[in-house]
This record gives structure tokens, C-alpha cells and sequence, in this order.
């Protein structure tokens, strides 16, 4: 799918406005500083542009921070009007999920989701985000953006443009499964074990 910079979203119905007064002490943390950066933005002040990574295994609030995220930039700027930011994914699924669409470009402030599948030429990007889960496989037929054995001069230069992000986030927080049963703490334990290829015997 393919959303033109000049596009304007309606943030309501596109279904992307969720409470943000919800997020945990991670996501606000997160949230909170991105919401200054386009604070300052907004006022017109000279400044860097962002360069962080958000990692965080599955469960995490990913998804809703990343939405929390798109519909306050949003608000900040008036609903009708054009969207501050894209958020984008590798695959249609993934893209889906979080109510944006395939990768195709850059604008102000971009955020991607399942950065871990991701391999990228950095002369587009601008200030961005990058969320995903490191436990996840890499990229088919390629390596990650982060990887230092690369073989060609462009897989290089997504190494390069990796060592710009100064910033790093980890979610921690288990938001899916979080009960506090016996079944559901140790449904994340077997999770948790498995994404870090620890599983035991039991699992």
C-alpha cells in the first residue's frame, strides 16, 4: 500500500487513537520523550533528530506504544491534518498490525515495527524509531542491520547507519499474558525461556 507525504489521516478512523494515561512506566517513559522532541519540533527549535531503538519481546506494549505514540502526534497537531509521522512494517501482517502500511519511504519522524527483520540504506531516514525484538530471526537471505560480518559496501552502510542510534529503550513489562496465576506466570516463564533459547526440560 502506498501513502503519498501529502496524505491526510483522520486519525479517529483510522482507529489509532488509544489512551495514552494507560501506558506503563516503560512505555511513558518512551512516550515522553517523543513527545517532547516534537514539541520542540513544532516550535520551531533546531535540533537533532531522533535516533532510538525500543526493544521488547512479544507482549511487551509494542503495538499500543506505537500507537499511543502515532495519535498524540496526531492530536498535537489537529486531527485533519497532515500526519506527522508513518508508521511502517516490513511485511503486509506486520504493517497491519499496528495500522501502517509497507515500507516505501521516510518523512518526519518514522517508525518501524519488527526492526529485527529489517535490513536498510540509511540515506532516506530522517529522525526515527525503531521498534522490535532482537530474539527474532533475521532478515531472509540477508543479515540484520546490526550484524559487523557483512560482505558488500550497501550491507556497510546499514551497519553505519545502526551506530547513529545513540538512544536505546526495553520494554520489560509483560502486558499480554500479565495474571498473576500460577498458569499465566508460568506461561511467561516458558515463553521468556524459549525466546531466550534457555528452555528447560519442564518446558
Amino acid at each position: 500500500m502506498f501513502v503519498s507525504r501529502n496524505c491526510r489521516i483522520n486519525a479517529e478512523k483510522e482507529n489509532i487513537i488509544v489512551d495514552y494515561q494507560m501506558l506503563n512506566s516503560n512505555q511513558k517513559i518512551i512516550f515522553k520523550r517523543i513527545e517532547s522532541h516534537y514539541n520542540d519540533v513544532l516550535n520551531g527549535h533546531q535540533i537533532d533528530p531522533l535516533r532510538i531503538i525500543v526493544m521488547g519481546t512479544a507482549g511487551t506494549g509494542k503495538t499500543y506504544l506505537i500507537k499511543a505514540i502515532r495519535g498524540r502526534l496526531q492530536e498535537m497537531v489537529g486531527t485533519g491534518s497532515k500526519l506527522p509521522i508513518i508508521v511502517l512494517a516490513p511485511t503486509g501482517v506486520a504493517a497491519f498490525n499496528i495500522d501502517g502500511v509497507t515500507i516505501h519511504s521516510g518523512l518526519s519522524i518514522l517508525i518501524i515495527n519488527d526492526s529485527k527483520r529489517l535490513n536498510i540504506n540509511g540515506e532516506r531516514l530522517k529522525s526515527v524509531i525503531l521498534f522490535g525484538d532482537f530474539g527474532q530471526l533475521p532478515p531472509v537471505l540477508d543479515l540484520s542491520i546490526y550484524a559487523d560480518d557483512k560482505w558488500d559496501a550497501l550491507s556497510n552502510s546499514d551497519l553505519a547507519v545502526y551506530k547513529q542510534f545513540k538512544e536505546a529503550y526495553k520494554l520489560e513489562i509483560i502486558q499480554r499474558q500479565s495474571g498473576n496465576s500460577k498458569e499465566q506466570q508460568e506461561l511467561r516463564g516458558i515463553l521468556l525461556r524459549l525466546h531466550n533459547g534457555e528452555p528447560s526440560i519442564e518446558d
